[in-house]
């Protein structure tokens, strides 16, 4: 179903440049970048238990695609990534993973934009934190028009088991109408699915249609509310029914900066077996440009869960963010705190409390070679499970080698601990994968 979705897509989006005219053909640009991958990682917890660990070695060959297509009132993105992969030791768990992406957006009108986009993701790997799952925001020009953007997608930290297949299709399509300098409205509609072999993990369906509108009192002064109603259809859990409106006020300091102010209100119904309640979360935020090279965010708010049963939780809402572009390279830091909802992963674990913090850094060692590394730490309290608490914290380090822009040789290595108050969920992973990539421009 995937597949055949992902093919009706794409179809029909590039179905959009043979309907323009020769003179609007002769301003696209169009870009056809083949790729290929070899990959040698070593594991050395491939199940990530807590105790009788087992390592192996996975060879893994990648062909890949990647087309894009710009035309004035109209464009589209893809790429496809297969991968063939090789067990030395646990040869029943060979396998053909598949991650394509394709996003496009047609100018239906002087004023009327279409937006789609669409991900497919099939892999065996038991951590659910590569996995992706859409969020849709939208910005705005501090003195522009009105400008939609695909931001980067939210981490999943759920843990499997076993090596046992499993997909997600992630689907979004937005239809938004401008009606002033920076005022405008939109509908859209997002379906999420996942999809498992393990028979102890429950596939997911998740469909939420949306609409929002954007009114600007003056050149500073702006109002968004956005609604959603999100339906789920689980295979086994109780099914439920999620309406979500937020309300923002949005003030422009001058022309790199901004601040605002929100209000959340969250309606979660479940079907009998589980616990209706409703959150209240309220945010300040502030975001700031420092010239070409260093960008710096920040908000504080308040959330309070008021269930049908039971007592509340409440807590602070943060977030904090600087990133800095150095003379060779860049450094990033950041945290957040507050609560999510995890309802679509491995796991299904429902309202959390969280805090995390994070730190990366890249840079331009020689010519040719870039080091990077990371380090990120998290603490989970889940509300709807029995004094169960979580702490995930993971380094990575990695040289990367380019020879003549089209060969490039990269090894890296990984460690993540995750320490649960149910013993059952602890492990330790250790992972080294050294990679071979070349590409034609």
């Amino acid at each position: 179903m995937g597949y055949l979705r992902v093919m009706v897509i794409v179809l029909l989006f590039l179905s959009c440049f043979s309907w323009a005219v020769p003179s609007v053909r002769a301003e696209c640009r169009y870009k056809f970048t083949p790729s290929l991958s070899v990959e040698e990682k070593y594991d050395d917890n491939i199940f990530l238990r807590s105790t009788d660990e087992t390592s192996d070695w996975t060879s893994t060959i990648s062909p890949a695609v990647a087309f894009d297509a710009q035309c004035p009132t109209r464009g589209v993105t893809l790429n496809y990534n297969p991968g063939f992969v090789f067990y030395k030791r646990y040869t029943e768990y060979n396998t053909v993973r598949h991650n394509g992406n394709l996003s496009a957006f047609w100018q239906a009108g002087p004023y009327t934009r279409i937006d789609v986009r669409d991900s497919f993701y099939r892999t065996e790997e038991p951590r659910e934190q590569m996995e992706a799952i859409h969020v849709t925001r939208y910005y705005y020009q501090p003195y522009g028009p009105y400008l939609l953007v695909w931001p980067e997608d939210t981490i999943v930290y759920a843990t499997r088991r076993t090596r046992n297949t499993y997909y997600r299709n992630t689907g979004d399509i937005k239809i938004s109408h401008q009606f002033g300098l920076k005022d405008s409205f939109f509908v859209g509609y997002n379906d999420s699915h996942l999809e498992n072999r393990d028979p102890a993990i429950e596939d997911t369906r998740i469909q939420t249609p949306s609409a929002g509108i954007s009114y600007w009192f003056d050149v500073k002064n702006g109002l968004d509310l956005d609604v959603r109603y999100s339906v789920s259809d689980y295979e086994t859990s109780p099914d439920f029914k999620q309406h979500t409106d937020t309300l923002r006020f949005t003030h422009l300091l001058g022309p790199d900066s901004r601040c605002s102010a929100s209000y959340t209100y969250t309606d979660m119904d479940y079907d009998p077996g589980r616990t209706d309640y409703v959150i209240h979360s309220g945010n300040i935020s502030y975001s700031k440009s420092m010239g070409p090279h260093t960008a710096l965010n920040a908000g504080i708010g308040y959330f309070l869960r008021n269930p049908e049963n039971g007592g509340t939780s409440d807590g602070l809402n943060y977030q904090a963010g600087i990133d800095q572009k150095i003379e060779r390279g860049n450094v990033s830091v950041g945290g957040a705190g507050g609560y999510r909802q995890e309802l679509s992963d491995a796991e299904n674990l429902g309202f959390t409390k969280f805090w995390s913090a994070n730190g990366r850094i890249s840079y331009l060692l020689l010519p040719n070679t870039t080091v990077n590394g990371g380090v990120s730490y998290l603490e989970e309290k889940f509300i709807e499970q029995v004094d169960r608490r979580d702490t995930v914290w993971s380094a990575t380090a990695g040289l990367a080698y380019s020879y003549r822009q089209w060969l490039t040789l990269s090894l890296s290595g990984q460690h993540t601990e995750r320490d649960s108050s149910a013993d059952i969920n602890d492990y330790d992973d250790n992972q080294i994968m050294l990679r071979i990539t070349a590409s034609y421009n």
